[in-house]
């Protein structure tokens, strides 16, 4: 990994791994999304996860796309864990980033 992570936030670009891990040392959570955002159904998801994220305010909070992520549209990450969701489904992703927020490596 690298020494410093990304901006936490909302990103357009993918985000590389060595720098994913980084933030995830800081006790971050990653949501990243699958599909492209020109289309209607992805932008639907992608604002859809952007309100989830507007609830942490300040939070280690990244949303981004992951176009290498497989068999998903939306992967959730954070220290040593991962859960893929096929669809939008806004309880799982909000459990997550709750159970994992700002929870620093030991």
């Amino acid at each position: 990994h690298v020494a410093a992570g990304a901006d936490w936030g909302i990103h357009s670009e993918p985000i590389a791994n060595e720098v994913q891990v980084a933030n995830l040392l800081e006790g971050g959570v990653i949501v990243q999304y699958n599909c492209v955002r020109a289309t209607s159904d992805c932008a639907e998801i992608v604002d859809q996860l952007i309100a989830i994220s507007e609830r942490y305010p300040d939070a280690k909070l990244i949303i981004a796309p992951g176009p290498t992520v497989a068999d998903a549209r939306i992967a959730l990450t954070a220290l040593n864990r991962l859960e893929k969701l096929r669809s939008y489904r806004e309880r799982p992703i909000v459990k997550f980033i709750e159970a994992h927020l700002n929870l620093p490596a030991k």
